[in-house]
């Protein structure tokens, strides 16, 4: 049977070709793609009109509106198709909507997902303003996307008001307490939702009609699709929102939009003004099929993600930090101030700090705020601390000791550090601050000769053996309107994160063992999520991710399952994590040293506890968490729920399993493990090392757990010989 049907032909041709050299219109104009997973119905006659799409085995239906198309619908259609190497379809409609040419690709391969993507081109001779299309809308003209109406085909095995919409990776709100992002359908058209942080430099709270994320899982229980917006031009969101009966739709009342493409709280840039012949190409949006509960659809999502390249190396071993910061007073009273550092930062102090860095088992030290010049100089304490090089052979000869450095980006470098001429200016020439925590009145303008100052600071840095940097402070520094810098004016959030991942891009050109890691390129470090994830992360670009700020108060991040966002951070991403938390809070039973260690693939550590007992059992913590740091660090991560973590080492048919209990009495827990779903083979028999008991049947395993009052167990699956 064929994969796909077409009843039309044509030539493949490179997009956004002149209008004449586009095959003539046919007089077909009903088109039908199918895969094993999906069908789509798309109509020419009256304009582009995808229409209908389902979901096959088990049938259900996606869309049952015209699609949506902000700006209006195509008309003069055209289209080309191809036939894939697997041996599917892709279709290629073009057509003109005012000034505006669009291309809608559909690719159909044969395999349990589809495709499709929007590029437009300006074809007049003014620049389209495709933002907001009247006061206070919260729609953009470059929003497209599907239409489901609220009303049950008669084939719907679940009715659609019980569906579910999951926000991926982030269901959990992060550090600042949104709470979970799932919403039923029925909350998505007809209620206002979360509070997002708007686009500006403030960041304040706003409330929204228009949800966004990374990617969404629609689950009906027992099945699902996972919808994944993802490019590495522009920074895009999937989006759903909702659209009225207009007239062009056949929903009744407000209808949910989904998939497509469109800007969210003014991003892309690109996508929302576009210049006479400029071409705007939007992001892929993917749709899979998957079956099982909605996990299956996160691990679909990271699946997707790791075969991009967003996951850890094979051979990931990055070292265990001890972070000085927590027990320096330097932080704690004024650290910009020089004074204070010639007097808490030498190298007397840190050598106290390595020692104890070398006692609880780290492989390196880690240095906060305090070791440069002044804030951000990136120029190495010389007088206080000897020279880098002088510092990084100390460390290893006297403590086995590796140095990573706390290196933060423009946003956060002291003005001071720098020339004048980085700074950054507004149309009226002024400098200004950045408003939302920074502290300087002035700010440097990360297009600015200020990068090639800093890389040369980095590179010897790197040269002198420095082995991670951590890029703080990448927020954004402003439309900066100054020529003389070199980029475009304004300055915009596009042009900003480039820089900051072009800075990694240099660094690695020469040290490509060196980790780095990367905070979010507009938020910094606010405790959330503002740019995706996976966006212009490669291993040429930046290694770690910032585990959200929950490195103040570890303990009551926990208690409160605040942190419990790193869990599902993980069933949705292999891209490791970095953390360093405060010891001290913690408890003798190190249950908030091993959730992080079972969270974050980069652990960092810091802040001897004043209970010799609680030491003696992060010294015990440690070196168990050495011995098994391939399952933490290379091994593939799976949830039986929040406090049960499973992780499965690719090649060694072995497992990790940490336990948790956060309640104030001791637990004893009974659970499965199903073998095959945790990776491990179903025609082995295992022991369980830690456990109370334990019975395999086939392929699951019952595993009876006794953990004490917030505590933790951990627990060894190894196969019998």
């Amino acid at each position: 049977m064929k994969n796909l049907l077409f009843l039309c032909i044509g030539i493949y041709g490179f997009l956004l070709t002149s209008c004449d050299s586009l095959p003539a219109a046919s007089e077909q104009t009903e088109f039908l793609l199918r895969n094993e997973a999906f069908q789509l119905k798309v109509s020419t006659q009256n304009g582009l009109n995808p229409y209908s799409l389902e979901c096959r085995r088990p049938d259900g239906i996606l869309a049952d509106g015209d699609y949506s198309y902000g700006f209006g619908r195509p008309v003069n259609v055209n289209q080309v198709s191809r036939s894939l190497p697997d041996g599917g379809q892709e279709i290629i409609f073009t057509g003109q909507s005012g000034d505006l040419k669009v291309e809608h690709l559909f690719r159909f391969p044969r395999a349990d997902w589809f495709e499709e993507q929007i590029t437009v081109q300006n074809t007049g001779e003014k620049e389209l303003e495709l933002a907001d299309d009247k006061p206070n809308s919260v729609h953009p003209r470059i929003r497209c996307g599907f239409v489901r109406s609220s009303q049950d085909g008669t084939q719907a095995a679940t009715p659609i008001a019980e569906t579910r919409f999951l926000a991926v990776p982030y269901l959990k709100g992060i550090a600042i307490p949104f709470g979970h992002k799932d919403f039923s359908f029925t909350d998505v058209v007809e209620k206002p939702h979360e509070l997002h942080f708007d686009n500006g430099q403030l960041f304040e709270p706003l409330a929204t009609y228009v949800l966004g994320s990374e990617g969404w899982v629609w689950t009906a229980g027992d099945q699902g699709i996972v919808i994944i917006k993802y490019s590495q031009d522009l920074m895009e969101h999937s989006i759903l929102d909702t659209v009225e009966k207009s007239g062009e739709g056949d929903a009744d009342g407000k209808a949910l939009r989904f998939g497509g493409c469109g800007a969210w709280h003014g991003d892309p840039e690109a996508a929302l003004r576009i210049a006479p012949g400029a071409v705007v190409r939007m992001g892929v949006t993917r749709y899979i099929r998957y079956t099982g509960d909605w996990k299956a659809g996160f691990y679909q999502f990271r699946q997707f993600m790791a075969e991009k390249g967003h996951r850890f190396p094979k051979d990931f071993n990055p070292p265990v930090h001890w972070n000085e910061l927590y027990d320096n007073p330097l932080w704690w009273t004024d650290p910009e101030s020089l004074e204070n550092r010639d007097k808490m930062y030498r190298l007397e102090h840190m050598e106290e700090e390595a020692a104890k860095a070398r006692e609880v088992g780290c492989e390196a030290l880690y240095l906060d705020p305090g070791w440069d010049t002044m804030q951000g100089s990136t120029l190495w304490a010389e007088d206080r601390l000897l020279t880098c090089a002088e510092f990084c052979k100390l460390m290893q000869d006297k403590y086995g000791l590796k140095v990573s450095l706390h290196t933060p980006l423009a946003w956060w470098n002291k003005p001071e550090g720098y020339s004048s001429s980085v700074l950054a200016r507004d149309a009226q020439g002024n400098t200004y601050r950045t408003p939302r925590w920074n502290q300087y009145p002035q700010t440097i303008c990360s297009g600015s000769e200020w990068f090639t100052i800093k890389l040369e600071r980095l590179l010897k840095l790197a040269e002198a053996g420095v082995v991670y940097f951590m890029f703080d402070g990448p927020n954004f520094t402003g439309p900066c309107t100054v020529q003389s810098h070199g980029h475009v004016v304004p300055y915009t959030r596009e042009a900003h994160m480039r820089r900051c991942a072009d800075l990694g891009r240099k660094v690695h050109e020469k040290y490509p063992d060196l980790i780095i890691e990367m905070h979010d390129m507009i938020a910094g470090a606010g405790g959330f999520n503002y740019v995706p994830t996976y966006y212009l992360q490669n291993d040429q670009t930046f290694n770690d991710v910032w585990a959200f700020e929950f490195m103040w108060d570890p303990m009551t991040d926990l208690l409160s399952r605040r942190s419990v966002a790193l869990y599902y951070y993980n069933l949705g991403y292999d891209l490791p994590l970095y953390i360093h938390v405060n010891l001290k809070g913690d408890n003798a039973n190190a249950v908030m040293f091993w959730w992080n260690a079972s969270l974050c693939r980069h652990l960092g550590v810091g802040g001897k506890h004043p209970d010799e007992k609680v030491w003696q059992a992060h010294k015990d913590a440690m070196q168990a968490y050495l011995r098994l740091k391939p399952f933490f660090t290379q091994g593939e991560f799976y949830g039986l729920d929040e406090m049960i973590h499973v992780h499965t080492l690719e090649g060694k048919n072995a497992a990790v399993i940490n336990c948790f209990n956060l309640a104030e009495t001791p637990e004893t827990q009974t659970f499965t493990i199903p073998l095959t779903e945790v990776g491990l083979s179903p025609q082995s028999q295992y022991e369980i090392r830690g456990a109370a008991g334990c019975k395999q049947e086939g392929s699951t395993m019952e595993v009876k757990v006794e953990i004490p009052a917030q505590g933790t167990q951990l627990l060894e699956l190894i196969p019998k010989f």
